[in-house]
């Protein structure tokens, strides 16, 4: 058995980072979960992907570039 070279996404401190951020910039927004596939994914309208690999999406880096928290 080979050995990973990433932490388990539970344990990757940036990834923990991200999601806290988001978070923090939505607090007091409802947050709905809808996977792509999903009657509502059409409908959503606008968004943006953290670390996703579409022309309109933000790198990793770049969300958190300035956030301490």
């Amino acid at each position: 058995m080979g050995q990973e070279s990433d932490p388990a996404n539970s344990l990757n401190n940036k990834l923990n980072r991200v999601i806290w951020k988001f978070l923090a910039d939505h607090a007091g927004h409802a947050i709905r979960v809808i996977v792509e596939g999903d009657a509502d994914f059409d409908s959503i309208g606008d968004y943006q992907e953290i670390g996703g690999d579409e022309i309109m999406s933000i790198s990793i880096d770049d969300y958190l570039s300035g956030w301490t928290g």
